[in-house]
Order: C-alpha cells, then structure tokens, then sequence
C-alpha cells in the first residue's frame, strides 16, 4: 500500500453541499445516487422485480391515500444535515413545509424495495430512518418474498419489525386505512429465483 492511499482520508459531504454539486452538474444526470452520513453512495441499478414492486406500490396506494397524503416515488428524503436519500415510495404529510427537501417529521411512511441492496438496507438506511423520525418503514424483500414492517423509531434503530409473507395481509400500524395482501406488492419470481430458494 503506497503512502498516499494511507494517508487519504474520506471527504465527508453536508445534505447542502449534495445539492449544490447536483445543482452545478458535478453529477451525470442519469446517475442514481445518494448520500448517506456524508458519504456519495452509487445505488443499485433497478432491475425487473424492483420495478414491479414500485409500480405495485404505486398503483395500490395512490388511489387510497392521494387524498390524505402526497405521494413521492424515488424522491430525495432528507434524513439529517449529511444524509439524502431516495426510497422507493414515500408518504408524505399533506401539512409539512413545502418548497424544500422533506425529512423524517414530514413523512407518514418510507417505503424500501430491496433486492441486492437488502443488508444495506436493513443494516444502514434502516436505522437512519428511524433517527430521522420516520414513523414507519416498509422493506419490500424480494429475496425472501416478504415485506418488513418496522415501527417504534428512536436514535438506535425502530423498535418493532414484524414480517408479512406472501398469502398473510399487510396492515399498515400507523397509516389508517393501508391494508392489502403481501403479494399485491411481491411480484412473481422468475424461473432462476425460484429453483434458488
């Protein structure tokens, strides 16, 4: 290891200084990212599974919720003063601040859809969530075919997280009004998917 690559040290960005990269087009305009603790982080390509998920989402919620919430699909979220992320769906209080980036205290709802990002995911946009007072986050786990339902958020991750299989109903803790079946939102898996499980 040469003496530069021990002596370089990580630029830690703020949620502003993000911003203003994207802004002055320091960022190509099709790459997906975002920043999480101060760091750039390249997010997974959207590959087949995922994009039926979303598109269940959307098409499930929408409808039920337009009326009582705004709607963000793959928005950015602002999670502390060195975080923005982009959940896949996120539900967001009709009586927040407008004209600016939302944060936790302004959604009802964050929505995840993780496939090869799921340990991410869990592991480190979890928590982050629920220090930014997000009160109810969803994992749409395509791996496992399941939706994790966490709640209960404080500053060292949420304190319940149940787990709703294909066949079982998800009923939404929080948000008055969400119910549907688990595989409204788990789409089919493909021939290699299964034989793997």
């Amino acid at each position: 290891m040469s003496l530069a690559t021990e002596l370089a040290t990580r630029h830690r960005f703020s949620a502003r200084e993000y911003r203003q990269m994207a802004e002055s087009g320091v960022f190509g305009e099709d790459e997906r990212l975002e920043l999480v603790e101060g760091e750039i982080v390249e997010m997974s390509p959207i590959g087949p599974r995922h994009m039926e998920a979303v598109i269940a989402l959307n098409a499930l919620l929408l409808p039920q919720l337009v009326d009582r919430y705004d709607v963000s699909i793959q928005m950015p979220l602002g999670t502390d003063p060195s975080g923005e992320t982009q959940p896949d769906f996120t539900l967001l209080r009709k009586d927040r601040v407008k004209g600016r980036i939302p944060g936790g205290p302004d959604t009802a709802l964050v929505v995840e859809v993780s496939d090869t990002s799921l340990r991410y995911d869990r592991q480190v946009k979890s928590p982050l969530y629920a220090r930014a007072g997000v009160p109810e986050l969803w994992i749409v786990n395509l791996v496992d075919d399941v939706v994790e339902v966490s709640t209960e958020p404080a500053p060292d991750g949420y304190g319940a997280t149940i787990r709703v299989a294909r066949g079982q109903r998800v009923d939404s803790p929080t948000v008055p009004g969400i119910s549907f079946d688990a595989d409204d939102v788990l789409p089919p898996r493909t021939e290699t998917q299964a034989l793997r499980s």
